[in-house]
């Protein structure tokens, strides 16, 4: 994989299958979040030697829009705010991009469900998607807006940085429940947060 002309990863292979946790851990700069923006198709990421197959087909020339709609969901390590868009319309336009709109009211239903099980109000919904919320809270909305997305392969970088204990604690139970219909690659610097997914 190269960044314009510097090559920054090379002699990678690996195999990710519904129902395995993948863990990446090593130290800063080593590659972890490259690979990452590669498999869900960052445009600054040119893979120049190799593939990335879905299914069996290679995805490298689709966008990140059209590999998210086969399934690839990436959550970041610096979530962004997007002023005057809110989490349940974030979550309808992605489901509807799929090709089968989604029915609101049980949709909503989803994400309240989803919010509490993270310890985040229903106000939630009501909030600029990330606007006023802390580093850990937009982890935890991303983890709710995972859960009603439900995608075939889960990339989360970092996810358990700025996560309370308690946070941490259940992002690792509902990383195990989705790895059950999902290929999941996880990336992380703490061992304990990766040993509690084993």
């Amino acid at each position: 994989v190269n960044v314009g002309e510097r090559q920054i990863l090379s002699s990678i292979s690996f195999v990710l299958r519904s129902g395995e946790i993948h863990a990446i851990a090593g130290p800063n700069g080593s590659g972890k979040t490259s690979l990452a923006l590669s498999i869900a198709g960052h445009p600054a990421y040119e893979v120049s030697t190799g593939d990335i197959r879905w299914n069996g087909e290679s995805i490298l020339n689709k966008k990140p829009h059209e590999r998210a709609r086969l399934g690839v969901h990436w959550v970041g390590q610096n979530v962004p705010a997007f002023d005057g868009v809110g989490l349940l319309n974030v979550a309808r336009s992605a489901i509807s991009a799929r090709g089968t709109p989604p029915d609101v009211f049980h949709l909503r239903s989803e994400l309240v469900a989803a919010l509490a099980r993270m310890g985040l109000g229903e106000d939630f919904l009501l909030r600029a998607l990330h606007g006023d919320s802390s580093g850990g809270e937009k982890k935890k909305i991303e983890l709710a807006l995972v859960a009603v997305l439900k995608p075939k392969l889960l990339i989360l970088d970092e996810i358990d940085a700025g996560l309370d204990a308690a946070g941490i604690a259940t992002a690792a139970e509902l990383i195990t429940e989705w790895s059950a219909g999902a290929a999941v690659l996880v990336i992380s610097h703490s061992e304990p947060f990766i040993e509690r997914l084993a």
